[in-house]
């Protein structure tokens, strides 16, 4: 299979994933907003979230491993090589998942006890929470290097059927538990712990049976001694930093809104962090189906390979997220309406908020890959984490001084727009990028497109009387005036007619 037909059929085997998911994961908040109720489910974000703190060590190692495992692959293609990564990346994140286990047992209990505003009758159900979800994260730390290795073989079909089934059983665990009597938020922490090493069982189980640099390997649990491990710990710590940014400053704004403003306002802060996410999926699905190509033809120096790669992962991703956006943004408040029995005040105007800074970070993600391909990571982490961390402790500040919750969201769009502006500069240094080719040639287009629909639909929607026909309607529209806009202001004569022949072909081939 081709390189450019293998991303497109990963990408779309994610988007599937991604649909499947999207509608498990709001039938899911459904059921468990309905189960719980506002304050619980506000708790269980609430924990979940302090935890969750810690995961960015997860994440930038996963990333690491990802990283090295592609480069080998694209650099030498030596097995061995790639056995060697893993089997320090394992006994890398056993240890770490073992180390996570206990500070988060002990640093989390400590701050229930002193640190977050609960009520009294709630704080023995936190403690449980807080243990069950400690053991979902060292379970999601280790079975990260198995995604590793099956991004990096491009084996995006097994990825997204775990993805999947993840998603499905906690739908199931989200209607058994209002079935059963008793402390429903227990009950519902008690069985999501078990995730994650479902998970992992089936992903090992998988990776032994078909990889070589899996099947043969010995985790090695004695680190001190392989150089590799102090080579990917270099390169970790580098990337720790910009990873633990991101997690400060989403979970961070939790904790700041529930020591202000109580934990029902989490509700609608964990709400509008989980529709930000389902749409981010889908422009994240084609950045990850990129990745692995991106970073072998970076350690292959093909040159023409890798900027065609990042001009797609920057320009592809703002046309999703805004494909989805627009029409959500616009008519976020019926949706909310439908999709949720009682709606937190505040939802609306955060998940907004949200979508906004969504598609800012979007538009540079692929640049920020390149930087971390070719190594140039030290300045792009420092300046994204510093200015993360920043947004944080200057909306802490800005709260005690009596400014409202609204306000910490304009924070959070303007820190992604510098972050935005960073990593292009930094690529233009390090990266080989031209400013003004990138601009024209690559943002410019999908926001002119962006700018012609918005107002289109936003009419549209308003002149219509607000009820599911409409909304069906106006999704429809939104996507077809887009999609169209696109094809004629993004795209030239040239691609368009390789995408026609390209359609042609399938449906000649479909016939036959």
């Amino acid at each position: 299979m081709g390189s450019n037909k293998r991303i497109f059929v990963n990408t779309g085997v994610l988007y599937l994933r991604v649909v499947l998911t999207l509608v498990i994961s709001l039938l899911s908040t459904r059921y468990i907003l309905q189960a719980l109720g506002e304050t619980d489910f506000g708790l269980y974000n609430l924990i979940a979230g302090v935890v969750t703190l810690l995961s960015f060590l997860s994440t930038s190692m996963s990333s690491s491993t990802q990283r090295y495992m592609s480069y080998e692959k694209g650099r030498s293609k030596d097995v061995q090589s790639m056995r060697e990564v893993y089997s320090c990346s394992m006994g890398m994140h056993i240890w770490t998942a073992v180390v996570l286990f206990i500070i988060v047992s002990v640093g989390g209990g400590f701050l229930i006890a002193y640190g977050l505003n609960i009520p009294t009758e709630k704080v023995g159900a936190a403690y449980i929470v807080l243990f069950t979800v400690s053991i979902s994260l060292a379970g999601a730390v280790m079975h990260a290097p198995y995604d590793a290795v099956l991004m990096a073989r491009e084996n995006i079909v097994f990825f997204a059927i775990c993805q999947f089934g993840s998603a499905l059983l906690r739908l199931i665990m989200a209607i058994g538990v209002m079935f059963l009597p008793g402390n429903h938020l227990i009950q519902y922490a008690v069985a999501t712990a078990l995730i994650p090493f479902a998970t992992l069982f089936a992903e090992r189980w998988y990776c032994k049976a078909h990889y070589e640099e899996v099947n043969e390997c010995r985790i090695k649990l004695d680190l001190r001694k392989s150089p590799l491990v102090k080579q990917m710990g270099s390169f970790m710590s580098l990337t720790l930093f910009g990873s633990m940014g991101w997690t400060v400053r989403t979970q961070g704004y939790a904790i700041i809104l529930n020591l202000f403003w109580g934990v029902v306002i989490n509700a609608a802060n964990g709400i509008a962090t989980q529709v930000s996410n389902a749409i981010t999926t889908f422009s994240t699905s084609l950045t990850t189906s990129m990745r692995p190509q991106l970073i072998q033809a970076i350690a292959a120096k093909d040159e023409v390979r890798s900027l065609q790669l990042i001009d797609w992962s920057c320009k592809f991703p703002i046309l999703l997220v805004s494909l989805l956006s627009i029409p959500v943004f616009i008519m976020l408040p019926y949706i909310m309406e439908i999709w949720l029995t009682v709606v937190p005040p505040h939802t609306v105007f955060f998940c907004r908020c949200l979508l906004i800074a969504m598609i800012l970070n979007q538009a540079t993600l692929g640049l920020a890959i390149c930087l971390d391909a070719k190594g140039c990571i030290k300045q792009l982490h420092l300046w994204v984490g510093g200015s993360l961390i920043a947004c944080t402790l200057l909306a802490y500040f800005c709260c005690r001084m009596g400014r409202s919750a609204n306000f910490m969201y304009y924070l959070l769009i303007a820190n992604n727009l510098f972050i935005c502006v960073t990593r292009v500069i930094l690529a233009a240094r390090y990266g080989g990028i031209f400013i003004s080719r990138f601009l024209l040639k690559t943002i410019l287009p999908p926001v002119i497109v962006g700018i012609i629909t918005f107002p289109i639909i936003y009419v549209l929607w308003k002149l219509l009387p607000a009820n599911i026909l409409t909304f069906i309607s106006t999704g429809a529209a939104a996507v077809i005036i887009y999609s169209l806009l696109a094809a004629y202001i993004v795209f030239n004569a040239q691609s368009r007619r390789e995408v026609v022949a390209k359609v042609t072909s399938l449906i000649a081939n479909q016939r036959k």
